[in-house]
């Protein structure tokens, strides 16, 4: 770490940049302090989330300090959601001059790529060899314990019980933990993909999204999923909270509650007419509030702004 930010102050001494821009918390420190040292004026990190969320004790106070580090070190703050704002603000890492890009997200999505496509769905389910009439429920990204996979496999168990056979779980993304190894899967009705080039392609050929994760700065992945048609399972959270809107673009259930997930999972199943509404208002709601070109607009008048 002290040699790349070394190598970073180099950088930044040889180029002079009128700006410096980070994303991530280790690349935040490094960047923030290297740039501050070489003395560029235009310092700006963006938020995507905490680590440090369900931490206790030192560890969380230390991983605190470290955003806050970062977040004196900057210039501007930039952070992907109001609700992670509101949280980052009552725990003294940022002030109120911290910056939202309109209703969140700091990439938005790309309209051309994710849309509704009913040739992408029969497409991907026969491909996978999965019947027309089949309910997907989908998991999609990083495999990991605090993307509430294991809650996610055990509500699945309890709806199976309901629903037997008429319903399949996709879990598709990279493992990063070695409890989900191939095994963990292994499971009626389930199906386990670890990598796609092609989301849109699942989101397209599923009911619905589940994303009963732990922590997230917004949820790149539920407004992705939207803009295709395909409404979101998520946890009451801050960040999930602005990418769904309760019973109108989504549904929100407790973190880490196994019955509180299957019985809205269940629900799901049952009111067709509901998911198809639904996912309409959260197609809508994202070609309004979440599109590339929107947020693109909102950097370009954060930099006309801001650097001189």
């Amino acid at each position: 770490d002290l040699y790349s930010m070394f190598c970073l102050f180099r950088i930044y001494r040889r180029l002079r940049p009128l700006s410096v821009h980070s994303i991530g918390p280790k690349a935040g420190l490094l960047s923030s302090l290297s740039g501050k040292l070489a003395g560029i004026r235009n310092r700006f990190h963006c938020f995507t989330g905490q680590v440090w969320v369900d931490y206790s004790g030192i560890k969380r106070y230390l991983f605190i300090f470290i955003d806050k580090i970062i977040a004196r070190t900057c210039s501007r703050i930039i952070i992907d959601s109001p609700t992670q704002k509101k949280f980052l603000m009552k725990e003294g890492v940022v002030n109120n001059q911290a910056v939202v890009f309109g209703e969140g997200s700091i990439s938005g999505v790309n309209l051309d790529r994710f849309n509704n496509s009913a040739s992408s769905q029969s497409e991907l389910r026969m491909r996978l060899g999965i019947p027309k009439n089949k309910f997907i429920y989908l998991f999609l990204g990083r495999v990991t314990e605090d993307k509430g996979v294991q809650e996610l496999l055990g509500a699945f168990k309890l709806l199976n019980k309901n629903i037997s056979d008429e319903a399949l779980l996709l879990v598709v993304g990279p493992s990063e933990s070695i409890l989900f190894d191939d095994d963990y899967f292994n499971l009626p009705n389930v199906l386990r993909i670890p990598f796609t080039s092609e989301p849109e392609l699942y989101f397209s050929a599923s009911n619905v999204l589940c994303l009963p994760s732990y922590r997230e700065g917004f949820g790149q992945v539920v407004i992705e999923a939207a803009a295709c048609g395909l409404p979101a399972i998520v946890s009451n959270i801050y960040g999930l909270t602005d990418a769904v809107i309760d019973g109108q673009t989504g549904f929100l259930v407790e973190k880490k509650n196994i019955e509180a997930l299957a019985g809205k999972m269940l629900h799901v199943f049952n009111n067709g007419q509901l998911l198809e509404v639904v996912g309409r208002n959260a197609r809508e709601r994202t070609v309004a509030d979440f599109s590339s070109e929107r947020i693109v607009d909102c950097y370009v008048h954060f930099y006309d702004e801001v650097v001189q």
